[in-house]
């Protein structure tokens, strides 16, 4: 239980609209293509993103890689998000979708 509340606290913490400037810096620099950049955004949000995924998934290693697919995703994408203020709700929603595949992915691979 204890454990459940501190995943909730830090997501609620973690998918908070980005107003630190340095913040926001980082997602456009991402942006250009700064790696080191998308490290450091990757380190700050992994923890609320596996959160996320654990609660579509109820499986830690598959919210792990629904997490890394997610960072993944973002990667490729972010020169698409026009607001970079809102980086962590549009990271969020890209995780929340691949963990929704992946359970819909396990769902058939059990029915077939």
């Amino acid at each position: 239980m204890v454990e459940a509340d501190s995943a909730k606290e830090n997501l609620a913490d973690g998918l908070r609209h980005v107003t630190d400037n340095s913040e926001i810096k980082l997602v456009e620099a991402a942006a250009c293509g700064n790696l080191q950049g998308f490290g450091k955004l990757c380190e700050r949000y992994y923890e609320p993103m596996v959160a996320i995924a654990y609660a579509v998934l109820a499986d830690s290693h598959l919210a792990q890689d629904a997490a890394q697919e997610a960072f993944a995703k973002a990667c490729c994408n972010l020169r698409q998000l026009k607001n970079k203020e809102k980086f962590a709700p549009w990271l969020a929603s890209i995780c929340r979708n691949v963990a929704k595949d992946m359970a819909v992915a396990r769902t058939r691979q059990v029915n077939a």
